[in-house]
């Protein structure tokens, strides 16, 4: 059943007092409790039912369907009707334990040993500012008609080396689309030209890359973005910044923070988060800038940015109160936490968007989750599934990457409207229509 205003679709009985309760539960800092449950109960199941049985209990237990948010008789709602697995469970694999947080450290593990080989051709593209960015190039074996493009975005530091950012490559790479990554400043051994280094507030980097692949590509390919953690704020933020401007297609956001200032507060709230996610974070941001960037000789002279001071940054606050907030003229970290945000800029996105996020993502809350301005827009559909931490969503013995999969089928859900002309390829092209037909 679906509790509904006057045009908006809410699914949330999907969730229920037990998930809740569960997502609450695996948020315990200690988890010991967790392995000697398992050590206890799981023989003793076996034994009484075999693997099968297993199976199904853990099925039962774990398998829900996500809770949706969309408008009625809008544009979300035709995608959603391309995404059959957005309206059936999603089951996570049974040795994660319906635990965000090993779904996360997972992920995190999820290195050049388990990802697939991705062949990329890189192209270097200079910035408007003098900065430099990298851009990864992957050509499908059987392309689609027309050769749609997806432009992916890491996470925080990361790059297109990244094991999550590799598999949901892979699948679209299989299904026919042609792959762009953008390597953040410093990224993926992207060199270091100007004192200047990514920003989750900072969107032009972004849109300088916008327009060079839509140069290259031409107005008449569709191109769709998909970002990833701080990447998917950075999408969604230049995406509704833009608003009718803007010549993507359409976007998809997994596992975005949506507010950094709630996510600041959630990752000091308790020493799990402080020591397994903001620690840890915060250290490689810092390994990041000393060990994967020539970024410390542009920062040599720079005239407020200590770089020892950077070198001996514990948190992620401490590196942004002592490097991203100078470099980008901001007087305080909560300035920074505030501009950077996307869900302000929600209501102005003007073109398809999915949002997936789990309820029990460790690094961003729940509470962040703009349920209401996803309400409010008819072009955005979220998704909120009961667990998959972040940037995890595995499932299957295999460890498939359910996201993964919902990204493809939501991608040839844009590729079909576009083709049967209900969406335009970007704003742009609706427009040049116009002028011409008028001429």
């Amino acid at each position: 059943m679906a509790t509904a205003g006057t045009a908006v679709a809410r699914f949330t009985n999907t969730f229920t007092k037990y998930d809740i309760l569960v997502s609450h539960v695996m948020f315990i800092d200690d988890p010991t409790w967790l392995i000697a449950a398992s050590i206890l109960v799981l023989p003793i199941l076996y034994s009484c039912g075999g693997s099968s049985a297993l199976f199904r209990l853990h099925y039962m237990l774990t398998a829900r369907c996500p809770s949706l948010t969309y408008q009625r008789g809008g544009m979300a709602e035709r995608l959603l009707r391309a995404c059959p697995r957005l309206e059936k469970p999603y089951h996570p694999t049974w040795f994660v334990f319906n635990s965000g947080h090993i779904q996360t450290i997972v992920t995190s593990q999820n290195d050049a040993a388990i990802a697939p080989r991705i062949t990329y051709e890189r192209e270097l593209l200079d910035l408007c500012d003098g900065g430099l960015v990298s851009l990864d190039w992957a050509t499908p074996k059987t392309p689609l008609r027309a050769s749609p493009t997806i432009l992916m975005l890491h996470g925080i530091s990361g790059s297109s080396q990244a094991g999550y950012l590799r598999v949901h490559a892979d699948r679209l790479l299989d299904a026919g689309f042609r792959v762009v990554v953008l390597n953040a400043r410093g990224c993926g051994k992207t060199p270091v030209r100007t004192p200047k280094l990514f920003s989750a507030a900072h969107t032009d980097d972004l849109r300088d890359a916008i327009r060079h692949i839509r140069a290259r590509l031409g107005a008449s390919v569709p191109l769709i973005g998909i970002g990833f953690s701080m990447g998917a704020n950075i999408l969604l933020k230049c995406v509704g910044e833009d608003a009718t401007e803007t010549t993507l297609t359409a976007a998809i956001s997994v596992s975005n923070p949506y507010c950094f200032t709630s996510t600041y507060q959630h990752m000091t709230y308790s020493w799990l988060h402080r020591i397994v996610y903001n620690a840890e974070l915060g250290k490689g941001l810092v390994r990041f800038f000393f060990e994967a960037s020539n970024a410390p000789k542009q920062f040599e002279n720079h005239p407020t940015v200590d770089i020892q001071h950077v070198r001996e940054s514990k948190y992620i606050s401490d590196y942004d109160n002592r490097l991203t907030r100078h470099v980008y003229g901001y007087n305080n970290v909560s300035e920074y936490y505030r501009d950077a945000s996307c869900t302000p800029y929600i209501p102005r996105i003007a073109i398809p968007v999915l949002c997936v996020t789990a309820l029990d993502d460790p690094v961003c809350p729940y509470v962040a989750i703009p349920y209401h301005d996803c309400e409010a827009n008819p072009n955005v559909l979220l998704a909120v599934t009961h667990t998959g931490g972040h940037i995890g969503f595995y499932t299957g013995s295999k460890m498939d990457m359910w996201s993964a999969d919902v990204a493809v089928d939501y991608c040839k859900g844009v590729l079909q409207l576009v083709d049967e002309g209900v969406l335009p390829v970007h704003s742009k092209v609706t427009e040049a229509a116009t002028a011409a037909a008028a001429n």
